[in-house]
């Protein structure tokens, strides 16, 4: 959370810039070696390029920065030279957050006009230090995929007066579009001084992404009919072959007819190189081929699959992705219990569900057959089946209502002759009754001992504002700093919590102090010797406090040692605590979907970032899309977000262009969360109520503005606590349709009446949109906004405008346009005051 803050702080925004700059790439004659040395003869004929710029304040940086760049039919090389007279630098892996050491950024996009339309907006990210450490990504909507990797080379070299770094990227990993020849750069510059931090870019920029801003490239020299090259359908499954299950790169590819290429498959565990295989093709008159071929993978396993399509010049396109592969012929699949492999005395349902595939050929199944085999914690016998005359999918199916606590194991063995031809395990647990037990639904929904429950509340919370948050329609609250106080002290701040109805969520690191990167000043990735007993000690005090909630085990953790010990505490939690869930936070998609089995439920704080030019750091939409894609990665764990509930000019020591989010953006981006997916809408932060209205306090939260006070205190949470009922209830899918894209759609079925969900995600208005199919009810009563819709369920939409229409008797919470009045007649007394 904090991370975000200080990073966005360097983004402050100016309000005027200057016309993009213009640049030409020279002709690469020869191709210069990546070496990190400027030596070679085709750098002779370019030019240097200098006067960056500092991010914002458009003013000289106190170290400069110069480069050179080139072009072939190839790609992009570039020469850049930092001076620099104390270098802060580390090596790291790949994808590591390198901003926190000197560093060059480079920023692509592959067209010279930049789309209007924030949603669509994409550009190439391709980072290195002086380490030579690297990190790239492709961003589109403001959404950032930072798995996306390309093959492009990065060299460096430290001298006496600073470093320098030798840049490729390829044309093969881009998506490039034909005709396209003029396209936008910037570079960037981190610049960690001794006791200064400069960020600065060569088109003067307001942000790092004001796309519009950044330079314009001429001069390429690219060959669009040989880069034209498309892959569609690629997998990595597992087919029979031989009698054996046997992995297959699968795919279809599209390139001019007649052409010769060789499909290359490289396929990575971890560093290590555990398949390479090639095909030769001819493109046939259609222009489509299909690819198929087997690799040498032997053993189950998460795999880097990087595709390489070449004809006789070099590499034409680039791929690669993550997959997991199943090697066995027999895949099993636990489809209960659903949450965690455990089972918990409150959950009525109590059966244990098993899905098998065979990847075994029909033929084959008369002489197979197979047997599931039940154990207990002491290895003894519970249950037994065998199935013969097989499927080429099965399943097993008990009940384990009867079961007494203990770990179960499942070992399923496929026989053919007699003879086993693969076996695969699993488990689950029957855990003992308690008096608190919290878990997830099939539907990521939050059950406590039996009820559903819709977490609302605030993140950063202090004990002088508890009772605020109470009073306002809120049910969860969390506390920094609660895990530093005696044990004593945190059982009298839960009972004081309960009291109010209120259940608390805070770090399970018992008088330690995680952060970012680690534990500490020091930031060491490594739990103290006695952290473990630390945690447990805890644990132990608050398991059975109906006011606790969950563990908040990490807040936008970096580096890979100290996500990989965050994971090991999430799973010592796991084994200790089976009653309570563990929350993690990061501040983008990607950056929660890579800590997939890291917790429970992830929590988004990606923040638009509203200026008062009515820009945003992150479109609106980006909201709706971030969720949307977490909840389809993260399988069965759980999504909230997290809105932006303080103002970033706050945090600023000088003017800037930044503003609080207003109650329209803030009910658009909680709506637009809850209906992509997320199960949750817990704010950062909820400040200190003695802060006067725009005074620039760290902890002013939503007191900063009547926008974020009266909106979040009258409108969001007495709203919430209304409609959780509803959130909660069954989803009707594809029942309605906007015939507008940006009208993003939910229907609810709740005690026998509809309710529909509507979200305009466009800055613009959206005037007489029609809801297709929705029943036929006849009135439509839209909640929160005193009025009706008779016959056809049309309306229009304000910028970033929620209606949410029901055909029952629904009793309004709030009525939002009261709501607006409220907050325009403070903004009034203030500035009267003032």
């Amino acid at each position: 959370m904090k991370i975000w803050l200080m990073l966005f702080g360097l983004l402050l925004a100016c309000p005027l810039w200057s016309v993009p700059r213009e640049i030409t790439a020279a002709k690469a004659e020869i191709r210069p070696v990546i070496d990190g040395k400027f030596n070679d003869p085709a750098w002779a004929k370019a030019e240097w390029h200098n006067d960056f710029r500092v991010l914002e304040r458009n003013t000289a940086p106190v170290q400069q920065t110069r480069f050179k760049i080139l072009s072939d039919q190839f790609g992009i090389y570039l020469a850049i030279s930092c001076a620099d007279s104390f270098i802060k630098t580390e090596k790291h892996p790949h994808d590591y957050a390198l901003w926190n050491d000197d560093c060059i950024e480079v920023f692509l996009i592959p067209e010279a006009e930049v789309s209007t339309d924030l949603n669509v907006r994409e550009y190439y990210q391709f980072v290195v230090n002086p380490s030579e450490s690297r990190f790239d990504q492709f961003s589109v909507g403001g959404i950032a995929n930072p798995n996306w990797n390309a093959p492009w080379e990065a060299a460096t070299a430290i001298h006496e007066k600073g470093w320098d770094t030798e840049i490729f990227i390829p044309y093969s990993s881009l998506q490039l579009k034909a005709g396209r020849n003029i396209w936008r750069l910037n570079i960037g510059r981190e610049d960690h001084g001794k006791s200064t931090f400069e960020v600065s870019t060569w088109n003067p920029m307001p942000k790092f992404q004001a796309l519009d801003q950044f330079a314009y490239l001429k001069g390429l020299d690219i060959d669009f009919e040989r880069y034209n090259v498309e892959m569609s359908d690629v997998d990595l499954s597992v087919k029979p072959l031989d009698g054996k299950a046997v992995p297959f790169v699968t795919g279809e590819l599209r390139y001019r007819p007649g052409s010769r290429l060789t499909v290359r498959c490289v396929i990575n565990e971890n560093d290590a190189v555990r398949s390479l295989t090639s095909q030769d093709i001819i493109v046939p008159d259609s222009g489509r081929v299909s690819i198929e071929f087997p690799t040498k993978i032997t053993a189950t396993g998460d795999y880097r699959l990087k595709l390489f399509v070449m004809d006789t010049k070099g590499t034409v396109y680039y791929r690669e992705e993550m997959r997991r592969v199943d090697v066995a012929p027999i895949h099993m699949e636990m489809v209960k219990p659903f949450y965690r492999g455990q089972i918990m005395s409150s959950q009525p349902d109590k059966e244990v569900y098993l899905h098998c595939s065979l990847m075994v050929p029909e033929t084959e199944l008369p002489s197979c057959r197979l047997l599931m085999e039940l154990t207990d914690g002491g290895g003894n016998a519970v249950h037994r089946e065998e199935r013969r005359n097989l499927k080429p999918e099965e399943a097993f199916r008990f009940d384990a209502g009867s079961f007494k606590p203990d770990k179960y194991r499942i070992e399923t063995t496929l026989l053919k002759d007699d003879k086993a031809q693969g076996k695969v395990t699993s488990e689950f647990r029957v855990v003992p009754a308690a008096k608190n037990e919290i878990w997830l639904n099939p539907e990521r929904q939050v059950v406590i001992n039996g009820g559903k429950f819709f977490p609302s509340g605030f993140l950063g919370c202090n004990k002088d504002v508890i009772q605020l948050i109470s009073e306002c329609g809120y049910n969860l609250i969390h506390i920094y700093t609660l895990n530093q106080r005696d044990i004593p002290v945190i059982r009298e701040f839960l009972d004081e919590a309960h009291k109010l109805g209120l259940m608390v969520t805070f770090y399970p690191f018992y008088k330690m102090k995680p952060g970012f990167f680690g534990f500490g000043p020091e930031n060491s990735s490594v739990l103290p010797q006695e952290g473990r007993e630390r945690i447990a000690e805890l644990v132990n005090a608050v398991i059975d406090h109906p006011a606790f909630f969950g563990w908040y085990l990490y807040d936008e953790p970096r580096g890979a040692e100290w996500c990989a010990q965050l994971k090991q505490v999430y799973e010592f939690l796991r084994k200790i605590d089976p009653y309570h869930p563990v929350l993690g936070l990061d501040n983008t998609p990607m950056g929660c979907i890579n800590k997939k089995a890291h917790c429970d439920i992830h929590v988004l704080d990606l923040y638009p970032g509203p200026r008062k030019d009515n820009s945003f750091h992150f479109p609106l939409a980006s909201v709706y899309s971030g969720v949307a894609l977490m909840d389809r990665e993260l399988g069965r764990e759980g999504v909230w977000y997290c809105p932006q509930a303080f103002d970033q000019d706050s945090f600023a020591d000088r003017q800037n262009n930044f503003r609080a989010p207003t109650y329209q953006e803030t009910r658009c981006v909680v709506y637009a969360s809850i209906v992509s997916g997320a199960t949750g809408i817990v704010p950062y932060k909820i400040g200190e109520p003695r802060i006067k209205y725009f005074e620039r306090y760290s902890n002013s939260g939503i007191f900063a503005s009547p926008e974020m006070k009266i909106g979040f205190l009258d409108g969001i949470g007495p709203e919430i606590k209304a409609l959780s009922p509803v959130y909660l209830s069954e989803t009707v899918k594809d029942a309605v349709a906007a015939d507008h894209k940006d009208i993003k759609i939910m229907v609810k079925k709740h005690q026998g009446n509809y309710f529909i969900f509507a979200v305009n995600l466009s800055p613009e208005a959206i005037k007489d949109v029609v809801l297709h199919n929705a029943p036929a009810r006849g009135r439509w009563k839209v909640i929160c906004e005193n009025r009706m819709i008779n016959d056809v369920l049309k309306d229009s939409f304000a910028p970033y405008d929620v209606h949410i229409y029901t055909d029952g008797d629904f009793k309004d919470p709030v009525d939002v346009n009261e709501i607006k009045k409220k907050i325009t007649a403070e903004l009034a007394k203030f500035r009267e005051i003032k």
